[in-house]
């Protein structure tokens, strides 16, 4: 009787033990790698505290810092990207049941990225179509843009200013003036008005993040994102 005793106080202070140290790094291992897997990058580095530990088991999370590098998010690439937070609760439940990052609170939770003008470059290679050698230059003011076009049997270059704007749940190049310019023709304004689509919201590494700031500087625009709850 004795050792069948000791034996079921052995199991509890093993379970215990487990509750206490196992499973938080556990949780804390699940939410990185939630948010790792939403990041298209092998560059990640991750640190989540929470004191005493064992608040952890109930969705507890008292730090959160992320960093990631070369970051391919939704349309554009970001060469940085920071997931910062302080006194967080998340739902254990959806993180280990439905395998989902759901917050429910947080006193203060941002994510911020940064396109540069190489990003950028590489993004209209790819959405505009018969225009080669895209050059991008981002200031406070305005991005612009340079590449070459087929005009009429001849080499254009064009030229294209516009700036980068929230609308709704995207990230969007806005084109606010575009024309052409060859030897032969000269200068040759044209109607241009297409939005470029960047990144929606949706594909950010928190659900229910929202854009909260954008900021063009000098060679890179700054991206914010955040959860107020």
């Amino acid at each position: 009787m004795r050792k069948l005793l000791i034996g079921l106080i052995l199991v509890v202070v093993i379970a215990l033990a487990g509750a206490t140290y196992i499973l938080p790094t556990y949780i804390s291992n699940q939410i990185s790698g939630r948010i790792e897997r939403s990041l298209q990058t092998d560059s990640v580095s991750a640190n989540i505290e929470t004191s005493p530990s064992f608040m952890m088991l109930f969705g507890q999370v008292d730090n959160i810092d992320i960093e990631a590098t070369n970051i391919k998010l939704d349309k554009v690439n970001l060469n940085k990207l920071s997931l910062k937070g302080e006194n967080i609760e998340i739902s254990v439940q959806d993180l280990l049941l439905a395998r989902r990052l759901v917050i429910n609170s947080a006193d203060n939770l941002t994510i911020t990225g940064l396109i540069d003008e190489n990003n950028l470059a590489q993004l209209l290679a790819k959405e505009v179509d018969k225009i080669s050698d895209i050059a991008v230059k981002i200031t406070p003011d305005n991005v612009e843009a340079t590449g070459k076009i087929s005009f009429l049997g001849q080499e254009a270059t064009i030229n294209v200013k516009g700036i980068i704007v929230v609308e709704g749940k995207n990230l969007l190049f806005r084109i606010t003036d575009a024309n052409t310019e060859n030897r032969l023709f000269g200068k040759i304004g044209i109607s241009f008005t297409k939005d470029i689509f960047l990144v929606s919201t949706d594909k950010l590494p928190l659900e229910g993040a929202k854009f909260t700031r954008v900021e063009q500087q000098n060679g890179q625009v700054l991206i914010e994102a955040g959860i107020n709850k």
